[in-house]
């Protein structure tokens, strides 16, 4: 009892629910007004960010409805930066890069600049990512080094014409056993017109101490991913050190292949009913992965 205990996180919806005013659309003053758990409740209608909003502690904005119902568009290179010990979860949105300033390398969302003493979390759930073309490298998640996710879920989500990449996670490349995120879990999500890979995830180095990267990418679609002229690694997704990949039910229409660099130790890669149409198959530096039709 004398020694103090940290490390409880505080859970998404363990906070107050507060819905935003209909008349003034101020988002990013609800989010300056919420608490650690809270969730933003957003009407129907459309709503107009005009500064980044910084994600400080585990915050859920979601929807009222459909997420054709709600749309989100944002006049910064970023709507959302989770900063320290912050959390994000998005239900029910429609998010457009329609408006993002016309310059390279906007994102709807980073990580802090600055390193991270805690992992955070992303949870997507039944929203659309569309529009993110004003210019080249418009990723819709992007990361810093030395940040770091426990867990990136997206269910039920579209990503739709965009000119960068959808999740990337390729920082930590100085092959030192470090990455940027423990599990990632893609569930029912569609991919359609992605200039880059729709993920990218990099673990380089030989140190057998973790058992991470852990991904999962199960009844998903994708067309048309990868084909951009700045996707040098000339991937629909592109895997690099996981330790566990697993592929199941998924389908690839008319894009490039999935490119694999399988190290440390034995990693347990599996594909299961996967569809290639017209589609690039997989590419890998070694034939120890499991393939079944």
């Amino acid at each position: 009892t004398w020694y103090p205990k940290f490390g409880n996180d505080v859970a998404f919806y363990s906070g107050k629910t507060i819905t935003l005013n209909a008349a003034t659309r101020d988002l990013y003053q609800a989010v300056k007004s919420a608490s650690p758990g809270d969730r933003i409740l957003l009407p129907k209608g459309k709503y107009t960010v005009e500064k980044s909003i910084n994600i400080n502690f585990p915050l859920t904005i979601e929807g009222m409805g459909n997420a054709s119902d709600v749309t989100i568009y944002f006049e910064k290179s970023t709507l959302f930066n989770i900063e320290n010990v912050g959390s994000l979860q998005l239900k029910n949105l429609n998010i457009s890069g329609a408006e993002a300033p016309d310059k390279p390398g906007n994102a709807v969302i980073r990580t802090s600049k600055y390193p991270m003493t805690h992992n955070y979390k992303l949870f997507m759930e039944n929203c659309d990512f569309r529009d993110m073309t004003v210019n080249h490298s418009f990723n819709v998640f992007s990361v810093y080094k030395h940040t770091f996710a426990d867990s990136i879920y997206a269910k039920n989500c579209t990503f739709k014409n965009v000119s960068g990449s959808v999740f990337t996670f390729d920082k930590e490349s100085e092959d030192l056993g470090i990455y940027n995120v423990e599990n990632m879990y893609i569930d029912q999500c569609q991919f359609e017109n992605i200039d880059g890979a729709a993920i990218d995830l990099y673990r380089g180095g030989t140190d057998e101490s973790t058992l991470g990267p852990r991904l999962n990418v199960v009844s998903s679609k994708f067309k048309n991913v990868g084909f951009g002229q700045r996707n040098v690694k000339k991937a629909s997704i592109m895997i690099h050190g996981v330790q566990y990949a697993f592929f199941n039910q998924n389908a690839f229409e008319k894009s490039k292949a999935i490119n694999m660099f399988l190290i440390v130790g034995d990693p347990i890669i599996k594909f299961s009913e996967n569809k290639f149409i017209d589609s690039e198959k997989i590419i890998s530096n070694s034939d120890k992965y499991e393939f079944k039709e």
